[in-house]
Parts: C-alpha cells; sequence; structure tokens
C-alpha cells in the first residue's frame, strides 16, 4: 500500500476525500507520531507535506505577518500568477478572498441561522490561513458570529416580522458609512429589540457605536 504523510489533519482529510472519490476507493487517515498518513492501495508516492512546505516557501516571509486583508490578496495574486497549477498558493489566495467576502456580508447577518452559517465558514478559514497574522480576523468574526447567533431571532422570527426588517433595512440603508477616520465599514442595527444601537458593520475590527435617535426608534418600532 502507498502513503502521503501531512503536517495536519485537514491537510489529509482533503487528500483521502479526493483520492476516494477519483479512484473510488476508500483510503484510510490516521496519526503516526507528529504527521498524519493517507494509506490505501491507490496512494501513490511516500512524499510527506514537504509538498505544502515548497509552496509555502514561495511566499515571502513577511507576508504572513501582514494584517491588512487586501494588500495580501493582492500579493498572493502576484506570485499566484506565475504559479497558476500550485494548488496550495491557490488554495490560500481563495481563502482570503472569501474571507473578504465574508466581512462585507457581515451587515446581512439578522438571523441565528445566518450567524451560525457565518461562525462556521469563518472558522474554516481560520484553520486554512493558521500560519498568517491575518487568520486572527477569521478567529474574531468566527467568535463575533457565535456571539450573535445567541442575540439575533431565528429564520421563523423573521417570517413573522416582516415588516421589522424592512424597517431596519430602510433605516440602515439612509445611515452611511462609520464615522470613526479610515474606516470602510457602514452604520448596521445591533443588539436585541428593544436595546437596539448602532454599530459598525466591521466589529470587532471597529468598535465605532452610537446611540439611535429618537425618531429612528420611533421608526424601528
Amino acid at each position: 500500500m502507498g502513503n502521503r504523510q501531512f503536517q495536519t489533519f485537514q491537510e489529509a482529510s482533503k487528500f483521502a476525500k479526493m483520492i476516494a472519490k477519483e479512484t473510488n476507493t476508500s483510503p484510510i487517515t490516521y496519526r503516526q507520531d507528529q504527521m498524519w498518513v493517507v494509506e490505501g492501495d491507490q496512494v501513490k508516492g511516500n512524499q510527506s507535506s514537504g509538498e505544502n512546505q515548497i509552496s509555502l516557501n514561495r511566499i515571502n516571509s513577511k507576508w504572513f505577518e501582514i494584517n491588512d486583508l487586501d494588500v495580501l490578496i493582492d500579493k498572493m495574486k502576484s506570485i499566484t500568477d506565475d504559479n497558476s497549477n500550485n494548488g496550495n498558493l491557490i488554495e490560500i489566495l481563495n481563502s482570503l478572498l472569501i474571507l473578504s467576502d465574508l466581512v462585507k456580508d457581515i451587515a446581512k447577518v439578522k438571523t441565528k441561522e445566518y450567524a451560525v452559517d457565518m461562525a462556521y465558514e469563518f472558522g474554516g478559514l481560520v484553520e486554512v490561513l493558521s500560519q498568517f497574522k491575518i487568520s486572527a480576523m477569521a478567529s474574531r468574526y468566527k467568535l463575533e458570529m457565535l456571539r450573535l447567533s445567541n442575540e439575533l431571532p431565528s429564520e421563523n422570527g423573521f417570517e413573522n416580522n416582516a415588516d421589522r426588517l424592512r424597517r431596519i433595512n430602510k433605516l440602515e440603508e439612509s445611515k452611511g458609512l462609520c464615522k470613526k477616520n479610515d474606516c470602510s465599514g457602514r452604520y448596521v442595527i445591533r443588539g436585541v429589540e428593544g436595546n437596539e444601537f448602532w454599530g459598525c458593520s466591521l466589529f470587532p475590527t471597529c468598535w465605532s457605536k452610537m446611540n439611535l435617535t429618537k425618531e429612528e426608534i420611533d421608526l424601528l418600532h
């Protein structure tokens, strides 16, 4: 039987699923010392996860410390163009692009179910980007989504209160951008019913918040 070794369970599991799909076999995955091993009749070679390490070695070491998501995406694009067949680099870039899209969608989170789904998505990106400092952003948003999942109503609740949702959307559309310097977020309504406030859509990166005016409270309720 052939086998391949990986540094993380995620890498091993992903490889095992690919082999299973392509060859209609069932390779086994197990831990051996500090490595994860995928073993099966259709698993070729005895290579270690050094293949992944080679990919990461093509990344400037300073990039691992970048906190600005847009900057890191641009830098990753600059090397994936020349290494378009390198699956590991492409996976990292795609994960960064997904993270960027998820951050932009945070303001749309209005239900418990949506928050749970977002927490799951952010959690998966934490694993893929674990070697990058930017993974801390995904981790923060994961925790924020989990917190919101305990505060927001369920989808059924919104279905029964569609008029309230329309009022919230109307208020948010008219509120505009966050007033904190150099912040590109928008103000969205946060908090539970009866105790709402304006908070930045990029929380927890931006903690800007303000109270609703009396007129806004009247429109909301």
